[in-house]
């Protein structure tokens, strides 16, 4: 029998175990792009492939892509341009006194991604685009694998929505950069302000239509939103079993959500759905979140265990290994990763300071206006 989801009045006020802590959100975006830096080198290979290449064990620490180890690849890109975007929410509707609208600054948040990729701008144009924290690093003015639905959609010059889908896409790419949107909502700052009763919906719907923005197949943004309602459950409290539990809850409102839903009950109850993984290419987000969280349930506690065992699986290793790596660093902290992997991450100290800032959500400081202007 499939697990069935199980409903609750308030579930959030049951949990006695908050990890809304710095370390916990450090550990969700740091263990994101570690993984996403361990998959980046085995990208698109079988399994077979995997084990020629790497040896038996298949791949077990950073193999150099992009000219170093430790480089992640588009995937995280988006996750920081994610936090940016929801942070400078934030600070708009503080500045104008008006609700909080996340969509339009997210979306224009890729647009300055967008334009780091397009090599017809540098670092030293960032006042042009915006200005703000990540248009200065020039660590991000670099292709990185980029799904050409994300380039394609964002220079289309129309918002993608669920109900209006920009292209038929259902890749996973939109699933892995949704990490931040979970984070966000469960800083003190925003928390309070909402009824935890609908909170559940609000992540979830908003989820829908920031990966919809890119990918219009429902099995991208349902499997996307699904990421960002695990994490924020899981920083609620929720361990991570419960965390899929209460997210296929709300996953069964939506329309068109049986394969998303039958996909994760599967890997609840161990269907691992990876005898032939294929191509990073023809699999949907949904089946890579599906053996995501296998995995990272497989892992029983290990960090190391859970993401290599998703880069091994092989296909879209990238992406399959940065979701795990999200949910079981939101679930067990930064102090579970390995400390040779973060001393050797690409923007380290970056990832961590924006993982900090959304653990604020805002702050009325000069120096947080001029990282995340409003606009």
């Amino acid at each position: 029998m499939k697990a069935k989801g199980r409903k609750s009045e308030n579930p959030l006020a049951r949990n006695s175990h908050l990890r809304c802590v710095p370390d916990h959100y450090s550990g969700c975006l740091l263990g994101g792009a570690v993984a996403d830096a361990l998959g980046a080198a085995a990208q698109g290979m079988s399994q077979n492939d995997i084990h020629e290449h790497f040896g038996p064990d298949g791949l077990r620490d950073y193999a150099k892509v992009f000219g170093r180890e430790g480089a992640f690849t588009a995937h995280t890109q988006l996750v920081l341009f994610t936090a940016e975007g929801v942070l400078r929410a934030k600070v708009k509707a503080e500045e104008l006194t008006l609700p909080l609208s996340i969509v339009p600054p997210v979306y224009n948040a890729y647009q300055r991604w967008l334009a780091t990729q397009d090599g017809l701008c540098d670092a030293s144009q960032y006042n042009g685009l915006g200005g703000g924290h990540l248009i200065q690093a020039p660590e991000l003015y670099q292709e990185r694998h980029a799904e050409a639905c994300c380039l394609e959609a964002l220079t289309n010059g129309r918002l993608g929505q669920p109900e209006l889908p920009i292209n038929d896409s259902r890749g996973c790419g939109a699933a892995v950069r949704m990490a931040p949107l979970g984070l966000f909502f469960c800083s003190e700052s925003i928390f309070r302000r909402l009824d935890p009763a609908t909170i559940d919906q609000t992540v979830f719907a908003l989820g829908c239509q920031l990966a919809a923005l890119t990918h219009g197949h429902p099995d991208a943004f349902l499997a996307a939103a699904c990421q960002a309602l695990l994490v924020f459950r899981l920083i609620r409290g929720d361990e991570l079993y419960d965390a899929v539990q209460n997210t296929l809850v709300v996953l069964g409102q939506y329309p068109r959500h049986e394969p998303c839903r039958n996909r994760l009950e599967d890997a609840l109850i161990g269907v691992h759905d990876c005898e032939s993984p294929g191509s990073a290419k023809c699999m949907s987000a949904s089946q890579i979140l599906a053996q995501a969280i296998r995995c990272a349930l497989d892992a029983h506690g290990d960090f190391s265990r859970g993401v290599l065992a998703a880069v091994n699986l092989g296909g879209p290793s990238a992406g399959r290994s940065a979701l795990a790596g999200q949910l079981l660093g939101a679930w067990l902290g930064r102090g579970t990763i390995p400390v040779s992997w973060l001393q050797r991450l690409e923007l380290h100290d970056l990832i961590s300071e924006i993982s900090d800032d959304l653990f604020v959500g805002f702050e009325p400081s000069g120096n947080w206006l001029e990282k995340y202007p409003g606009w």
